[in-house]
């Protein structure tokens, strides 16, 4: 039980320091870029297989990189169209750092939580130590960011949505660290950042007049999702 550490270095990772991350990037570049980029945290999980296990780069790594990386570059393409002539435009590329780094936090995180259940090999504690190491990091920076008084203007129906999503999260969460202890990282963690094709749909058919919605967006999202699944294909 003494590398219960792995998991609370997970934690700090991701959800806490990605989800600050990952949630600024939503509320700048909204979900439909923001998801597609935090879902290109197998690039991170491959690179660290590569260097501390030595892996040979094959053509499925080399396909699956170039194609999340096309499509980096194309999302990120896309946002400095918006708006153009405002003088603005210059540091929008800028807010591409929030997704980014939330993107290399959960794939760091993903490869100790590896580590730690290939030597515990149990799947509840490493959620429970994760997860409660996230709570503890987010409601310090809630408690120090003077945000608490602000959680008396959340409206009900604003509750009700992130406990909803609290819910499906923590089943996921659960379902993750199964599979993650039962598979390979290469193979869980693409199928499992699929999930960037359900965002694009329900973006599409609730969020259409506040959520970016083009065919550059869906064509990136669509490279990303096709090299992470490349990227699973590792032998």
């Amino acid at each position: 039980m003494d590398l219960i550490y792995l998991f609370i270095i997970a934690g700090i990772l991701a959800p806490g320091g990605a989800r600050l991350f990952s949630y600024k990037g939503l509320e700048i570049l909204g979900m439909s870029i923001t998801t597609p980029i935090i879902n290109a945290e197998s690039l991170f999980l491959v690179a660290m297989a590569l260097f501390f296990l030595n892996e040979p780069i094959n053509f499925s790594i080399a396909l699956g990189i170039l194609s999340v990386v096309s499509a980096l570059a194309l999302l990120g393409y896309e946002i400095g169209q918006k708006d153009k002539g405002d003088i603005s435009k210059r540091f929008r590329y800028r807010y591409l750092f929030y997704p980014t780094i939330a993107s290399l936090f959960y794939g760091v995180s993903v490869f100790f939580r590896k580590l730690g259940l290939n030597t515990l090999s149990l799947p509840i504690l490493g959620a429970t130590l994760t997860s409660g190491t996230s709570w503890c990091i987010l409601s310090i920076v809630l408690a120090t960011s003077g945000n608490m008084k602000k959680l008396a203007q959340v409206k009900k129906r604003s509750f009700i949505y992130f406990f909803l999503g609290g819910c499906a999260t923590c089943i996921a969460w659960l379902s993750f660290f199964h599979a993650l202890n039962i598979g390979r990282v290469a193979i869980v963690t693409p199928i499992a950042t699929s999930y960037s094709l359900f965002t694009l749909f329900l973006s599409y058919l609730f969020l259409r007049d506040m959520e970016r919605m083009s065919s550059k967006i869906i064509f990136g999202t669509i490279l990303i999702v096709g090299g992470v699944i490349l990227l699973s294909l590792i032998k």
